[in-house]
């Protein structure tokens, strides 16, 4: 028995490291461009190649790690052929796994840009405490026969987790001109959001912005706030005051907002040629 559960996490592991095979060579390829842009002293150029990596990185590797981890049972049982106990296992161990390629690819690309910018001995020191961390959870966990075999891709997949976070957390130390990583991977997912996403990089000529990104903090001020505005009545017949728009000053908070303000009348941004006197401004007129 204990063989034949060696072999099904041996096929979950084959499976596992076809994507990774993909995504090892693209992150390797960065260091080189990086590394040219930032000896030119050229910044600029240097985040917005490392901000291209994380999209294509993300690209590949959310798609994948989400479609092991919920197609597991599918994709065991027609690549491996396993039925009944040994699909339900199977399916286990390609669940975890499935997820563990997403943490994996933030491994390597974030290894990519520590090197680029000199820091190559702080991914080896993270993989070296990550691992005996994994060595550890693994030999409990494995030893214990609630998990047995399950608590190997568990183990490792708590191990590349931690070296993602301090990988990432390294960055944010030592980098100076840190790339926008989530902005970049939290793209677009449905036509308003991309609507959305439309108007709101053409007001402000800003095309690396991502969904749950503070537009405030990307450059949006008190006259592209009215702009935004005009542009999202005319692109998207919706009316928002500036009050909403800085209670939803993301994409994703205005997709929301204007769902909700579907089937609301219209506010009439128009210019007109008179406008009516308030309560207040008759007051005055007539004192």
């Amino acid at each position: 028995e204990a063989d034949s559960m060696k072999g099904i996490y041996n096929m979950s592991q084959t499976i596992y490291n076809m994507p990774c095979a993909f995504i090892t060579p693209i992150t390797i390829s960065i260091i080189p461009a990086i590394t040219s842009h930032l000896t030119l002293l050229d910044h600029k150029a240097a985040k917005a190649t490392e901000e291209s990596a994380a999209r294509i990185t993300g690209l590949l590797s959310l798609p994948c790690a989400v479609g092991l981890a919920v197609l597991a049972r599918p994709v065991m049982a027609l690549l491996g052929g396993y039925e009944g106990e040994q699909l339900e296992l199977s399916a286990q161990f390609m669940a975890i796994q499935g997820i563990t390629v997403f943490s994996y690819a933030i491994i390597q690309y974030t290894n990519a840009l520590l090197q680029s910018h000199g820091y190559q001995n702080v991914p080896v020191v993270n993989m070296l405490s990550s691992g005996v961390v994994r060595l550890v959870l693994v030999f409990v966990m494995v030893g214990n026969p609630a998990l047995g075999l399950i608590g190997a891709p568990i183990g490792a997949f708590i191990g590349y987790l931690l070296i993602a976070v301090l990988n990432l957390m390294a960055i944010q130390r030592k980098v100076e001109q840190k790339p926008k990583l989530l902005q970049n991977l939290l793209r677009p997912a449905t036509e308003l959001q991309q609507k959305i996403f439309e108007v709101v990089t053409t007001v402000l000529g800003e095309e690396e912005i991502g969904t749950d990104a503070n537009l405030y903090k990307c450059g949006m001020d008190s006259l592209t706030s009215v702009m935004l505005i005009e542009e999202l009545q005319t692109q998207l017949n919706v009316s928002v005051t500036l009050t909403e728009l800085m209670d939803h000053n993301t994409i994703l908070g205005l997709e929301e907002l204007i769902l909700e303000k579907q089937g609301e009348e219209k506010i009439d941004y128009s210019v007109r040629p008179a406008y009516p006197l308030t309560s207040m401004m008759m007051y005055f007129a007539y004192v």
